[in-house]
C-alpha cells in the first residue's frame, strides 16, 4: 500500500515539474533582470536629473519602447515616470533652496526644471505654498 502512494506522490510531483518549474525559474530569473534594468534607470535618473530628460529619450537610452518602458517604470516604481523625476528635482531644488541664497529661477534652472514657472507649480502641488514663501517662512525659524 506504502508503495502504491509513494508512487502517486512521484507522479504528481513529475507533472508539477514537467509544467510549473521551467515556467518559475524563468519567471524569477526575468524579475532579477528587469529589477536589474529599473536599478540602473533610477541611478541615470539621479545622475542626469539636471539635463533634459524625457520618457521617450530614456525609453531609448535603455532600449525599450516609450509605452512598454511607460508600463515598465510604473509597475516597478509605482509612480509615474514623470512624477519620478519631478520629485527627484524637487528634492534637488529644495535643498538649494535652503542651503544658499541663488534666487528661484537660477535653482529650478540648475535643478533641471524648464523654467520657474514649471517649479512652482510642482513645488505648489507637494508643499501647499509658493517657493518664495516657504523660503520666507524658513528664515525666520
Amino acid at each position: 500500500m506504502n508503495l502504491h502512494v509513494m508512487s502517486d506522490i512521484y507522479a504528481l510531483l513529475a507533472i508539477l515539474c514537467e509544467h510549473y518549474a521551467d515556467k518559475t525559474i524563468a519567471a524569477r530569473r526575468k524579475l532579477t533582470f528587469d529589477r536589474t534594468r529599473l536599478i540602473k534607470v533610477i541611478d541615470y535618473l539621479h545622475d542626469n536629473f539636471v539635463n533634459e530628460i524625457t520618457l521617450a529619450s530614456t525609453a531609448n537610452d535603455f532600449n525599450f519602447s516609450t509605452s512598454y518602458f511607460s508600463k515598465f517604470f510604473q509597475e516597478g516604481m509605482g509612480t509615474s515616470f514623470t512624477s519620478y523625476l519631478r520629485s527627484i528635482r524637487l528634492d534637488a531644488a529644495f535643498e538649494k533652496m535652503m542651503t544658499s541664497d541663488s534666487d528661484l529661477t537660477t535653482i529650478a534652472i540648475d535643478c533641471g526644471f524648464e523654467s520657474y514657472r514649471n517649479f512652482y507649480n510642482a513645488f505648489i502641488v507637494v508643499y501647499r505654498v509658493a517657493p518664495s514663501e516657504y523660503r520666507k517662512m524658513s528664515k525666520l525659524m
